[in-house]
């Protein structure tokens, strides 16, 4: 009787102990289960990171579009001065009038597209290249239809060569920088601001060397805008070059900065993961350059 009180009493803290393991279980089970379920309602993707290194990113790249966009303003600025100090009362006239025509004319033929483009891109990524195809075949048509507009107007109205001329150079420098700025939009919607701060920076600036050399060089409109239209028409060559290279799903880490996946830090994703018992297949892959992680 006794050996059979002590081998129930010896049962009996076994008992209490295996109750206490399968709690614990059932605990670490309902926790990777919400862990599960919070990934499916918050799910990141593969370039999305929830340390603070994202906003400092953000920030770096707020503040680089306000600089490009002031040396922007101020390369133009420096571009007119120039332009009011070296040129005669009539040939600045002209400058003034070719320059607001033409920044019309890039307004006008762009009816809102660049805009759309970059919301639409910004909303469906792995399409971005098929929005771009599709609406940049209309921009150049618009682009043409106005340019042809202008100059039927100018031969209608029989405008001095000497007017007609600069005024229609100044405007193609304008429709090309529209067409420009509408790749720019593209870049903008696939989270790229920094390749528009980039490519502004490199046109500007190299529209106000040329134009400020040829103004000092030889003071004429005409040459003015031959300067001011080669800048653009390079900006617009590579552009369309590096935008065959580049789509939703190929967009690489931005100009001098590393990609936010691509911290030595796991991501909440590969957490999440680790605590659902499962390895992660993207995070810790990523962050060593491999393509997957074997599953053991």
């Amino acid at each position: 009787m006794n050996s059979k009180i002590l081998a129930t009493d010896a049962a009996r803290p076994a008992r209490r102990h295996g109750g206490c393991i399968l709690a614990a279980r059932m605990g670490s089970a309902s926790l990777a289960t919400r862990a599960v379920e919070r990934e499916s309602t918050h799910k990141l993707t593969e370039a999305e990171s929830s340390f603070r290194n994202a906003k400092l990113r953000h920030l770096a790249l707020i503040v680089y579009k306000t600089l490009a966009d002031a040396a922007s303003k101020g390369a133009f600025f420096v571009i007119t001065v120039a332009a009011a100090r070296q040129l005669t009362p009539r040939a600045f006239g002209v400058f003034a009038l070719g320059t607001t025509l033409g920044w019309m004319l890039s307004v006008l033929t762009d009816f809102g597209m660049q805009m759309h483009v970059a919301r639409a891109v910004a909303s469906r990524p792995e399409g971005a290249r098929a929005v771009l195809r599709r609406w940049w075949r209309l921009r150049v048509l618009t682009s043409v239809t106005g340019l042809v507009v202008l100059v039927a107007v100018l031969a209608i109205a029989r405008v001095n060569r000497s007017l007609a001329i600069p005024v229609t150079l100044l405007a193609i420098v304008y429709l090309v920088t529209g067409l420009v700025e509408f790749i720019n939009y593209y870049y903008r919607g696939l989270s790229r601001s920094d390749l528009e701060s980039t490519l502004t920076l490199w046109q500007r600036g190299g529209a106000m060397v040329l134009g400020v050399a040829v103004l000092y060089w030889r003071p004429d409109v005409n040459l003015l805008a031959a300067a001011l239209l080669l800048p653009a028409a390079a900006s617009l060559a590579w552009s369309l070059r590096f935008v065959t290279k580049i789509d939703g799903g190929t967009a690489g880490p931005p100009l001098g900065m590393m990609s936010r996946n691509r911290t030595p830090f796991p991501s909440r994703r590969a957490i999440t993961h680790v605590g659902a018992g499962r390895p992660p297949t993207s995070g810790v892959a990523s962050a060593r350059g491999s393509g997957s992680v074997p599953s053991g």
